[in-house]
């Protein structure tokens, strides 16, 4: 179960896992877990791109950017936010942070 209580009842259901940033390395790890079948499950992007929004970029719908973060984890049920954002400044990753914990949602931050 997520750490947000949601649970289909399966024991074994992927984490749900919405993604901050859908630029290369957002699109580069969504691919590999898609291909290697890791224990979760990407659900939707984020990005702050307006030419992305409601777009699809690696069979995910581009949901809203990164202000949009509480209001789209709660919509789609997201278990994860995965930050794929390597070339952002340390103010967009802190107030990403932020809107997470407000979440009440983990979150992993690519390098």
């Amino acid at each position: 179960m997520g750490k947000t209580g949601k649970d289909s009842g399966d024991g074994n259901a992927p984490a749900r896992l919405l993604v901050v940033g859908a630029g290369v390395a957002g699109q580069s790890l969504v691919r590999e877990i898609q291909q290697n079948g890791f224990p979760v499950e990407p659900i939707a992007f984020l990005d702050d791109d307006p030419q992305l929004l409601n777009q699809v970029v690696c069979g995910l719908p581009v949901l809203g950017g990164s202000d949009d973060l509480e209001k789209v984890a709660r919509e789609t049920g997201a278990d994860e936010v995965l930050l794929a954002i390597p070339s952002s400044g340390g103010r967009l990753v802190r107030r990403l942070v932020i809107r997470c914990k407000r979440a009440g949602l983990p979150f992993r931050l690519v390098p």
